[in-house]
């Protein structure tokens, strides 16, 4: 009787270490998918990188880098909007990730999205410790935007005057 009840068991403990196996292979293409999306995002081949990204996120809809590194084609691509959103992403899944936090600082400000660059430069900084010069230069790119943000009332009013004249 024991053996009867004991079968099942073992049986119910093999599924979960071979569904592992299928995750971790899935897990592996994803990550070759990226390496090989870096090498065409290199070669400025990006629509190309982006068709191995949809595949990786496929195989590994969890691959932080994976999401990143979409989000810089779809910059290049001209989405800039949808770079920042799947940085975003990438960065709920691996908060610390130095180029995801790089690019989200970056996109945030070019999209005039203060809020969200000076969250991803404050985060930033809190992980790079000692001689971060990439902090700074973040910095000064945060900075711009602010000006050119604080500018835009100046130059609505200034086309106001124009269009009412």
């Amino acid at each position: 009787m024991v053996s009867r009840t004991l079968i099942p068991f073992l049986f119910m403990l093999c599924i979960p270490a071979s569904a592992l196996a299928v995750s971790d292979a899935y897990q592996s293409l994803s990550m070759d998918l990226v390496v090989k999306a870096e090498d065409d995002i290199s070669a400025e081949r990006n629509a190309e990188a982006n068709a191995r990204l949809d595949l990786a996120l496929v195989a590994d809809p969890s691959n932080a880098r994976a999401f990143v590194l979409k989000g810089q084609v779809q910059h290049l691509l001209g989405d800039t909007d949808e770079g920042l959103r799947l940085v975003s992403i990438g960065l709920q899944i691996d908060p610390v990730m130095r180029e995801g936090l790089v690019l989200q600082t970056q996109l945030a400000s070019e999209l005039g999205n203060l809020s969200v660059a000076e969250a991803a430069l404050e985060r930033f900084r809190r992980i790079c410790k000692t001689n971060c010069a990439e902090a700074d230069t973040l910095g000064a790119l945060v900075e711009k935007a602010r000006n050119v943000d604080d500018a835009d009332p100046i130059t609505d009013s200034a086309s106001a005057k124009i269009d009412g004249e």
